[in-house]
């Protein structure tokens, strides 16, 4: 097979789904010899090839990102391919949903989530109404698709109306560098670079209101209150939509020297954060699969996390779930696990077993076979 992946993802952003995108073409490139592979993404003129693409055979589309999504989107409507441009394709994945039209190449299309049907009120207009349009009429064209948890399966089927027989479910990894710390080390880590020191509270994720940060605040302003937890909120993330109310809530509640926001860590630094906080908070309304739970429990952190869509999937009872509407519920969890030592050992030795069962490489072979599928019984995905 001729294989293409679109890594634009992965080229203009390193979080989420730029993360995935990144991680599977690494790892199927080690793992498969037999097939050859191309890179595909869309380019205004300032971004750098990936590591892992140089060598192979290159598409780019000349067009910055917003400009891009309008063009496949007009694209499709007027029927209008790109199978001359990539003529020697026979499976093309689409890591992000969206993707130029392809009648001779089978399609392969990734879903993360419907976070923008399901909870419109966390996404800018724009954003919402081009996903609104495109991504129903490109979900039903591609040959297959692949959810990354059985709960955004669910949600496909449900919502798009597309018969879970076009749907493989393929859950996301931890990546190797995502492992314990010693925590002295960590910590003097975490001293240098970002001014954290003492104990701490930690949530990783970029900051907007579908992850619900606000809610994080109030239940550490409330232990706060009771004057007996020495801890600092470390949140850190890049600022995305709506950030501006989280700093005015913290600013609200007295807490200017209590909340740290270092911004976007860099990967090499992540292990040392998650293996130096006495708990993981994540308490998300709504995630398609949820990477950092996952990354902080390959790193040995005890783990409160959100019962909402796909996380249980993922942390399994490995974690302390809370329903991310109750701040009271939120507050007890993170009282529990903060004043009960060996609650926290338990829950970091139980999460570092659960991590054990997602990985790239996992994520890679099963990713493989749909391809492969795709490729050998395209009739059975009708369009």
């Amino acid at each position: 097979m001729n294989i293409c992946i679109d890594i634009a993802a992965a080229v203009q952003q390193t979080a989420g789904i730029g993360r995935y995108t990144a991680k599977l073409a690494e790892h199927l490139l080690k793992l498969d010899a037999e097939n050859d592979y191309s890179f595909f993404y869309n380019d205004s003129g300032r971004l750098a090839v990936p590591n892992f693409a140089q060598g192979h055979p290159i598409h780019t589309v000349r067009l910055g990102n917003k400009s891009w999504r309008f063009a496949l989107l007009l694209a499709h409507r007027l029927g209008l391919s790109m199978d001359r441009r990539l003529a020697s394709v026979d499976v093309f994945h689409a890591t992000d949903v969206i993707y130029p039209l392809l009648k001779k190449a089978s399609v392969v299309a990734t879903i993360h989530d419907l976070s923008f049907l399901l909870f419109p009120a966390f996404h800018a207009l724009p954003n919402r109404l081009n996903l609104r349009m495109a991504l129903p009429l490109v979900a039903r064209r591609a040959k297959m698709l692949i959810a990354v948890s059985e709960n955004t399966k669910r949600d496909v089927e449900r919502i798009l109306k597309i018969s879970g027989e076009k749907v493989r479910v393929v859950p996301l990894g931890a990546d190797g560098c995502f492992q314990p710390v010693a925590q002295d080390m960590a910590r003097d880590r975490l001293a240098k670079r970002y001014c954290i020191e003492g104990p701490f509270v930690l949530h990783t994720g970029t900051l907007e209101p579908r992850k619900n940060i606000g809610t994080l605040i109030e239940a550490f302003a409330t232990l706060k209150a009771r004057g007996d937890l020495p801890h600092k909120l470390v949140i850190a993330g890049k600022k995305g939509w709506l950030y501006q109310p989280l700093f005015d809530l913290v600013k609200s509640k007295g807490l200017e020297h209590e909340v740290i926001f270092p911004g976007f860590v860099d990967d090499r630094d992540l292990p040392s954060l998650y293996s130096a906080a006495d708990v993981f908070v994540f308490p998300s309304f709504y995630e398609g699969f949820g990477l950092p739970p996952l990354e902080a429990m390959a790193c040995g952190a005890p783990v409160v996390c959100s019962g909402a869509s796909s996380l249980p999937e993922v942390v399994g009872d490995a974690a302390i779930l809370f329903d991310p509407r109750d701040v009271h519920a939120l507050t007890a969890a993170m009282s529990r696990v903060l004043t009960d030592e060996t609650l926290r050992r338990g829950l970091s030795a139980q999460g570092l077993a659960r991590a054990k069962r997602f990985t790239w490489e996992r994520t890679a072979v099963s990713t493989l076979d749909v391809y492969q599928e795709c490729y050998n019984c395209s009739s059975i995905c009708g369009i």
